[in-house]
Formats: structure tokens, sequence, C-alpha cells
């Protein structure tokens, strides 16, 4: 997976202790009531069928999250140079990530809903220390202000001072984040006519994700705007998905100019050298 989305709604205090507790479930999967209808042979009533295929999709989506940015990373590393990507996607991302991960503890989730926001962010850092290693135009004080930035922002969050109307705000901007993490990426391999080193595995396991989650907020979360942004994140990651099938990795223009073969200049044969036949 990769850019997901938690419920969105503030939570009061008086409210969370309820959030915490929610429904109990029998081995990870089975809500208590549904593990009864199941022994008891009813299973297939009401939204069990439903809940317990969510459950285990959320799981599923923490797995996956451990190894979906590895592929990316190997890309990178072999490499040894992050052409075609933009690092700014991973600034993006990694908002995003956090933002879904500190609500989720905010409101009292449990880990299975928010665990993967937190696997992947940790990827990603990795990923983005690797593109500031071999990118040679990302300067020294985008770094630092990147790097200020965001550890504050966790901060923050992190210490819960956001406040209700924060969080509000927060998290109803997810949509215009997801956009503008993969947006401008969409464009840049366009441009270039490559996607440089951009992993098909990541971003398949990515639209996978996306998809598996779009399930679960349609069976735990009745929330549109974050639907939407499941459903967004699906439309993106799939683009970059067929642009690296269609594209692949050409280099971008620039270097298909530069590293063309100059033209070899046909040599006149010199009249100078010549013998005279009588």
């Amino acid at each position: 997976m990769a850019l997901t989305a938690v419920s969105c709604r503030p939570v009061q205090n008086d409210t969370v202790g309820e959030e915490i507790s929610g429904p109990k479930f029998k081995f990870l999967i089975f809500r208590e009531d549904c593990f009864e209808k199941l022994t008891q042979g009813g299973f297939t009533e009401g939204d069990c069928v439903g809940m317990t295929i969510s459950k285990i999709l959320g799981y599923l989506i923490i797995l996956g999250s451990m190894t979906v940015k590895l592929p990316q990373i190997l890309s990178i590393m072999n490499a040894k140079n992050g052409d075609g990507i933009l690092a700014s996607m991973f600034y993006a991302e990694n908002i995003l990530l956090m933002m879904n991960g500190l609500y989720a503890i905010h409101i009292g989730s449990p880990f299975s809903v928010y665990g993967e926001n937190f696997i992947i962010l940790i990827q990603n850092i990795i990923i983005l220390l690797l593109l500031w290693t071999y990118q040679k135009d990302i300067s020294l004080l985008t770094k630092i202000l990147v790097t200020v930035f965001e550890a504050s922002l966790f901060t923050v969050m992190y210490l819960d001072i956001v406040g209700e109307q924060g969080w509000l705000v927060l998290m109803n901007s997810q949509l215009l984040i997801v956009s503008y993490s993969r947006i401008p990426q969409i464009m840049h391999s366009f441009r270039q006519g490559s996607t440089g080193k951009l992993s098909i595995i990541t971003f398949c396991m990515n639209a996978a994700g996306n998809c598996a989650r779009l399930f679960t907020m349609m069976k735990e979360a009745n929330d549109i705007l974050l639907m939407m942004t499941a459903f967004a994140s699906f439309i993106f990651n799939f683009t970059i998905l067929v642009q690296i099938i269609i594209l692949g990795d050409k280099g971008t223009k620039t270097e298909q100019v530069t590293s063309a073969p100059p033209k070899k200049l046909a040599s006149k044969p010199s009249s100078r050298g010549k013998k005279k036949i009588d």
C-alpha cells in the first residue's frame, strides 16, 4: 500500500474511551458477535463476512507495507542514482503518513488501522537519504528546511497540541497533499519521456494497497472525503505504474542528447601523400 487515510472526524474527550474500546474481536479478525454466529452456523448473516474480510485486509496491508518500498530502495542503491525521481513526492507523502498515523493514535484506533503509516514512513526516510546522497542538485538548505519542518510537525502532532479544529483542518487537507505528492512526478516523467529509477514493483503494491484500503474504508469508515482520497491515491499510483510500463527507464531527454555519440565527419582523401603515377 502507500497513501492511506483514517477517519478525520474530531473526537471529543468524552468519546475517546468509547473509540478506544470499540467492538471486541476474537483472534484479531472475528468480531465477538460474528464469532458466535460462526460457531452457530449463521456467519453469513449481517455484515460479518465483509467485516472479517476487512480486518484480514487491514493486517495484510501492514504486512505488505514492510516491503512495499524495498524494491524502490534497492533500485536506487543498485543504480547509485535517483534519476527521474522527485524528492518532493516523498516530502509530501511523509506528511500524509505522519498525519494518518498520529491522528489514529489521537482517536485511540488499534495498531492494525494505522501501523503501516509508520512502517512506510521509515522506508521513505531511507529513500530520501539515498536521493539526497545521489542527487547533487538538492541543496543543503533544502535538506535542512525539510528536516526541521517535518520533524517539528511530527512533534506537534505527537504531543497532541494541535487541537480538534487543527486536526480537522489537517485531515481535510489530505486530498491536496496526495495530489501534490503524485501529480508533479507524473508530469515530470511525461516531460522527460522516462520514469527513471521508479520501481514498478513498489507502485504495483501501492495501487493494490489502495484498492484494499478503499474496501476497508467502505466497510469501517463512512467518510466520503476519505474514500475520495483513497480513490485518488489509487488513480495516481496506477497512472505512475502505467508510465513505468510504457516509458520505462530511458533516461532523461537531456541525458539522451548528451550521451548520443558525435557524428564522424567523412574524411577527404589527402592529395599530399598521393603518388603521381606516370
